[in-house]
């Protein structure tokens, strides 16, 4: 059974805190899950140490605030999925699309993450602006860029 967890009351809390204070908890309330997946919108690099430990860890939410190194690297190898969130603001603040912008968040994604299971994942986007345009230019962009970096 999949199960979900995350922390985004810990924003803004020191890794030692949550290792006192959340770990123990969400570690017991994820042992009888089969395969967990972590994170929301928060960061998990601060905590990094203490999410790795979690039992049935298989993929971590890697949201615009995550140093992506740092997770791409811990995950390297090891099974878990990198679940990128990529910014939302590239589909929602601008009436049209930054082709080229979006297409360099992706590639800067997809060049992390060489040697780990990736996906991505588009969440947060609270209007359109009434084009459904943008939506599909921007999965278009993201498999074109995916492919070229699979490619290579």
């Amino acid at each position: 059974m999949w199960g979900s967890a995350n922390s985004q009351e810990s924003i803004g809390i020191s890794p030692e805190m949550y290792n006192e204070f959340c770990f123990p908890y969400y570690r017991d309330a994820c042992a009888p899950l089969g395969r967990l997946y972590y994170g929301c919108c928060e960061p998990v690099h601060p905590f990094w140490e203490d999410v790795r430990r979690l039992p049935n860890l298989k993929k971590v939410s890697v949201p615009r605030w995550c140093d992506q190194r740092l997770v791409a690297e811990a995950l390297r190898g090891s099974g878990i999925v990198f679940s990128r969130k990529p910014d939302p603001n590239f589909l929602s603040v601008d009436q049209t699309l930054d082709e080229a912008a979006w297409a360099a968040h992706i590639r800067q994604t997809l060049e992390l993450t060489r040697g780990v299971q990736v996906e991505f994942i588009v969440r947060d986007v609270y209007t359109l602006h009434g084009d459904l345009g943008n939506a599909r230019r921007a999965v278009q962009i993201a498999r074109r860029e995916i492919a070229r970096a699979y490619r290579d």
